[in-house]
């Protein structure tokens, strides 16, 4: 098993069926208190999704990201990414992974991720294979959800993707994700098929 220093934050993959554990993460340094958080296993339990104060390399971006580690090829993939294949401007975390390990929701207050730019809380799913980022909390119309009036919860927050990758649960204060307003009391929690746009 790959190790790291005592106190450092990692992450394991653990098959039960044959007693091994495997690092997922490697920190050898303190990347802080919460450096790795929210590991996610696919179905077949190759790929992990995680968030990170951390490249896999150890070194500190600026802000949290989320990445795809791959059990069989050890290869770490960039899931919150902006266009040119740059790391997302905001703070991206909570991932949730499909099945196949390849469509993977996440929260995110970056800006760069799609257009038009959101300002708040958003929730979003990255098709690694496609390499594609889309945004599931929107409007009737397309556009990104609104942070809401609720001083707990600041836009759209804490996905669940299904096992296909094609529906896309999430818990959100937006006061413009339906038509009518009135239907608001409170944070909510919403179901979006990507497929049919609702």
């Amino acid at each position: 098993m790959g190790g790291s220093s005592a106190g450092v934050p990692n992450v394991y993959l653990r098959d039960l069926r044959n007693g091994r554990t495997l690092a997922v993460t490697t920190f050898d340094r303190a990347g802080g208190e919460n450096s790795v958080l929210s590991p996610k296993v696919s179905y077949d339990g190759r790929y992990v999704a995680y968030s990170s104060s951390l490249t896999p390399a150890g070194r500190r971006p600026a802000p949290d990201q989320i990445y795809r580690w791959d059990r069989v090829t050890g290869r770490v993939v960039l899931v919150s990414q902006a266009p040119g294949h740059e790391r997302a401007n905001g703070f991206s975390s909570r991932p949730s992974i499909s099945y196949d390990g390849n469509r993977i929701a996440f929260t995110s207050n970056a800006n760069d991720l799609v257009a038009p730019a959101p300002s708040t809380n958003e929730v979003y799913v990255r098709d690694v294979t496609a390499g594609t980022t889309e945004i599931a909390s929107v409007t009737p119309d397309g556009a990104p959800a609104n942070s809401g009036e609720d001083a707990n919860i600041q836009g759209s927050v804490d996905p669940a993707i299904s096992g296909n990758g094609r529906h896309v649960v999430f818990l959100s204060g937006a006061t413009n994700l339906f038509e009518k307003p009135e239907r608001y009391g409170g944070p909510e929690a919403f179901a979006r098929d990507p497929a049919v746009g609702g």
